[in-house]
């Protein structure tokens, strides 16, 4: 298990609320999340600048110390992705702390993928010599992450949406020609600063998305923008981070963020 979080706005933004002072920010999770679970296995940032990604990691509780805390204190962007791990597949060491990146890329896992160790071969066969190379730890999250670009990589035609899609479903498959997999679990974000897609599969996925007036106070001094711009932010989480009505993402289901910030959700059969 562990717990992620992405966003995506109209204008950069300072996003230390969501991290760090909101009542159940990443801080608070990573600490104690809302099954009473501690994160503390490492965590990571990034945060995206007209010059690329700009990634922040440490394999050490985000709760312990002032490194998280001065991290988030940093970040003003338009498109975030941040996480803290609960290791279930690999050592906790920096080279499989999350976000992991490639070019433009980063991708956070929430979840663990059953039986890693007997169909790690098969995925890797699936990979070109030059992905195969890019892997730099031993999660099961990282391996996910090039299976995708992989295919992203080889069929460029193809939406990512469905590159993601044919990259979950083929894990999925892959795990159910072993055995059961009632632990699989495959909430993912993937972005490349503008582009932003992720699913939810078995664990806890929810959103909040609109004017900054109906996302939760926590970006409040965003609301308008010189020239008349309306201000819209996209918020996805494990968790709530606050009290606001934030609906969950349908479990089982694959989805995209518009140009208009809103979520375009598919189911993800299985």
């Amino acid at each position: 298990m562990c717990r992620l979080f992405g966003f995506r706005a109209t204008a950069p933004t300072r996003v230390e609320d969501c991290l760090v002072h909101a009542p159940n920010s990443l801080l608070v999770q990573s600490r104690r999340d809302l099954r009473g679970f501690e994160h503390a296995d490492g965590w990571g940032i990034v945060a995206y600048a007209e010059d690329g990604p700009r990634v922040e990691r440490q394999p050490f509780p985000a709760h312990d110390g002032k490194r998280f805390r001065a991290a988030a204190g940093r970040i003003e962007a338009a498109t975030v992705v941040a996480h803290v791990r609960r290791a279930t597949v690999g050592v906790v060491a920096l080279e499989n702390t999350h976000p992991f990146g490639h070019g433009r890329w980063s991708f956070a896992h929430n979840g663990t993928v059953p039986y890693f160790d007997t169909i790690r071969e098969e995925l890797l066969a699936a990979l070109g010599p030059d992905r195969r190379a890019a892997i730099h730890g031993s999660t099961d999250s990282e391996h996910l992450f090039h299976l995708i670009l992989a295919r992203h990589e080889q069929t460029p035609a193809e939406p990512l949406l469905e590159s993601l899609r044919w990259g979950l479903c083929q894990v999925v498959a892959w795990c159910r020609a072993v055995g059961q997999e009632p632990h699989l679990g495959l909430n993912v974000l993937l972005t490349d600063g503008v582009r932003m897609v992720g699913s939810r599969w078995q664990r806890t996925l929810h959103y909040l998305d609109g004017p900054a007036a109906l996302v939760g106070g926590l970006c409040a001094a965003h609301l308008a923008r010189p020239g008349g711009e309306r201000y819209r932010a996209l918020m996805i989480a494990s968790e709530p981070l606050n009290d606001a009505s934030w609906p969950e993402v349908p479990e089982r289901s694959i989805f995209e963020v518009t140009p208009e910030l809103g979520l375009r959700i598919a189911p993800l059969e299985g």
